[in-house]
């Protein structure tokens, strides 16, 4: 029977992996942590895939982004991730000290104690007694150049703190590292380096005494190398395939290229002997032990001219030492990840397709998301009802927990709580189609949370994927539902255009459905608007103005008057923006007529009619019809009055002063801006958030009564809006503009007129 690889799905984030990133975790499951984007980045994205359901889902990420560390599964069942590089990929590669650890039962990362030494390119292997030995790896030597380091420590888990070790008898990095029967570990090969990144190949291997603390060299490789892989065999012996040499003889040159070469170890003789070739030379290649007792080696790729991954994968026998050709992968990788799976298939992840001149685009390496197994196909074992059941209440009940932590403003925890319930809802869809929906629904909320928790891409990637679920059952209303909340995440971050086009489409679909059922005008006429907002915000007010007098025309039909009015309100705000200034005055005039009449039998809209009242003002200003700008804004203030809403007041006071102020009715501003500055005093004494507000409304009564010539009135805001804007700027330097204009309206109350 032909073994053929079969797609494992999708990571959340294309990546690729030069270190050990990826383990296979004692539960069955498999983990990576960091690892690079196509332009080398660090990243901190972490994932975990369940083979029982062939499914990849997001955890949260690591507290630092890393490339080039390393990844150990502690006894008690927790991770460790220590070193590596962070942040983008500069010259000379500068390493980290700091560690963490993440507890697979809460998904959570916590800060560990750092390394005595910056490191990248190590090794880390857990040794009998729980201790992790870490060794080797490089760090920065000066500006132009990195060193390899010899250092080794050990990390005990029970108290989270490293202790240096022996150092090794030979400084080296990129080498590996293999735990063997009697507890001691074998280091092999790697690379020593020689200044502005250069370095040679090592044959030297090293032994650790786990039991005295000490190294002793052993028999050294048949032909140095780095790059290359490793594994321990069922007898004990140790195999290495590979990898690359920088200083090989050929002719009076010395040129780099792949090795082809094979090994294997004596563990008892200390020895080295060569084994069967490989059939063609690979670096950055990945091998792994199969529960069949034999070798998977994939992928890699040419160490001289490192711009294509290798598909090619190989199968060895370590009682023939006999390597075979198997299928392909089927896309090319280097710098990936291969696990070897509980149920005897490997999975392969991630990694680089092209990179260099084979680039399709300059500067960015083809990185993959896809993942893929090999193996005999295991067909997931059907879930019970029970099972079904468990899986449904254990995601609502973490949706519930996201709600409620989006509510109080902890978006961050909503994140990490609706990715918990988005793997259960994955399970059920994976399961039966007829809870993609379910699943759809929680990444659409999801993407609400990742929005406000300030990762608009993956935010975006969230709500793309639920229109595609919706779309797939054909359940038209909820795929607009969850185009309408891809809109929102788009404006907010700022992405205007696409916000627009992700509207236009959900308009498309009520459109359609309006059509068939009057029902959804009312939702229809909601799109327009958000779109209306969609397009002033990407500088198109006159598209903006056409989309919302059709929302109008659609309230009307329907007769919602108090959606009408919302609707002339943002009306009004497009014209404005398209300079359209009576327009908009007659726009925002109609509102509040609308607002008048409803609250007249219903006192819930008097806020509304108040709001409605002091924008009016606003937009009346802006026609310079002062008069009845201050008569609307006055009905706004009397109703807030009635309100007794103080923040709001003070708001419309504010509005007044500059209304009264733009009339040069200077007294009244005065007036109005003073009232407004003491109602944020009393405010700002309760609570702080109030300060900024109350610096504004001092700065602002300040350039009333100097624009009055009353400079020794103003000499008393100007000195508190000094202050405030000071203490401000302390925490938040955005605040600095502010200050510096403060400062000067403080001189100017000090210039006599």
């Amino acid at each position: 029977m032909t073994v053929e690889w079969h797609s494992a799905g999708e990571l959340p984030v294309a990546l690729g992996l030069f270190g050990d990133e990826s383990m296979l975790l004692d539960d069955g499951r498999v983990l990576v942590a960091g690892g690079v984007d196509g332009r080398r980045t660090a990243l901190d994205a972490v994932t975990l895939y369940d083979p029982e359901t062939n499914v990849w889902s997001a955890s949260n990420p690591m507290l630092t982004s890393r490339r080039d560390h390393t990844v150990t599964q502690l006894k008690d069942g927790r991770v460790l991730v220590a070193g590596g590089e962070s942040g983008k990929l500069t010259f000379p590669f500068d390493g980290l000290a700091t560690a963490e650890l993440f507890d697979l039962k809460t998904e959570t990362w916590t800060e560990t104690g750092a390394m005595h030494t910056a490191r990248w390119g190590h090794t880390a292997t857990r040794l009998p007694s729980g201790k992790v030995l870490v060794a080797g790896g490089a760090g920065a030597r000066t500006p132009e150049s990195y060193q390899s380091w010899s250092s080794a420590e050990l990390f005990d888990p029970g108290s989270g703190t490293w202790t240096p070790v022996d150092d090794m008898t030979d400084a080296r990095m990129g080498h590996t590292a293999v735990l063997l029967a009697d507890g001691n570990v074998l280091v092999i090969g790697g690379m020593l380096s020689t200044g502005r990144g250069d370095g040679v190949a090592l044959g030297f291997c090293e032994l650790y005494n786990s039991d005295t603390g000490r190294w002793t060299p052993t028999g050294s490789l048949t032909m140095p190398r780095m790059s290359h892989t490793t594994a321990l065999l069922p007898d004990g012996s140790v195999l290495v395939a590979g990898g690359w040499v920088s200083t090989v003889p050929v002719g009076w040159n010395y040129q780099e290229y792949s090795q082809w070469s094979v090994e294997r170890y004596d563990s008892v003789a200390g020895l080295w002997s060569a084994d069967s070739n490989l059939p063609g030379g690979r670096a950055d290649h990945k091998m792994v032990l199969l529960s069949s007792g034999q070798l998977l080696l994939a992928g890699g790729t040419e160490a001289a001219n490192p711009d294509t991954g290798y598909p090619s994968v190989l199968l060895y026998d370590p009682r023939l030492r006999l390597w075979s050709t198997v299928a392909p992968m089927t896309a090319g990788r280097f710098g990936f990840g291969l696990v070897a799976l509980k149920d005897g298939r490997a999975l392969a992840i991630g990694g680089i397709d092209r990179a260099g001149q084979a680039r399709p685009h300059p500067g960015d390496d083809e990185v993959i998301a896809a993942t893929e197994t090999y193996g005999e196909y295991v067909v997931p074992k059907p879930p019970t009802q029970e099972e079904l059941d468990d899986w449904l209440r254990q995601g609502e009940e973490w949706s519930r927990v996201a709600a409620v932590d989006h509510r109080e403003g902890r978006d961050p925890d909503a994140v990490a709580a609706e990715r918990k319930a988005a793997v259960f809802f994955l399970r059920l869809r994976r399961a039966r189609q007829a809870y993609t929906w379910r699943w759809a629904h929680s990444a659409v909320y999801l993407g609400i949370y990742l929005s406000y928790a300030g990762s608009p891409d993956e935010a975006a990637a969230s709500e793309a994927a639920a229109i595609d679920a919706f779309h797939e059952i054909g359940d038209r209303p909820l795929e607009a539902w969850a185009g309408s909340n891809l809109s929102a995440v788009l404006d907010r971050a700022g992405r205007y255009p696409a916000a627009v086009n992700a509207q236009q489409q959900v308009r498309s679909i009520y459109t359609e459905l309006a059509a068939a059922d009057p029902n959804y005008r009312g939702i229809l006429a909601q799109t327009n608007v958000f779109l209306g907002q969609y397009l002033s915000h990407a500088n198109r007010p006159d598209e903006a103005v056409s989309v919302t007098e059709e929302a109008i025309n659609l309230y009307q039909q329907i007769g919602d008057q108090g959606l009408t009015g919302w609707a002339y309100t943002n009306l009004a705000a497009y014209c404005s923006a398209a300079a359209r200034y009576p327009a908009a005055a007659a726009a925002q005039t109609e509102a509040c007529r609308i607002y008048r009449n409803l609250a007249a039998t219903d006192p819930s809209y008097r806020p509304v009619l108040a709001q409605a009242a002091v924008i009016l003002g606003g937009v009346l200003v802006q026609t310079s019809q002062y008069g009845q700008a201050i008569a609307a804004i006055q009905e706004g203030i009397d109703l807030y009055r009635a309100l007794a809403d103080r923040p709001l007041l003070a708001w419309a006071l504010g509005n007044l002063r500059a209304a009264a102020q733009a009339a040069n009715r200077l007294p009244a501003a005065i007036a109005a801006g003073q009232e407004a500055r003491d109602i944020y005093a009393g405010l700002a004494a309760a609570d702080p958030a109030y300060k900024p507000l109350l610096a504004d409304a001092a700065l602002r009564l300040t350039q009333a009564m100097l624009a009055a010539n009353d400079h020794a009135a103003a000499l008393t805001p100007a000195r508190e809006a000094v202050d405030l804007y000071t203490q401000l700027t302390a925490a938040d330097p955005t605040y600095a503009a502010r200050l510096a204009l403060a400062r000067q309206l403080l001189d100017q109350t000090q210039t006599v007129p």
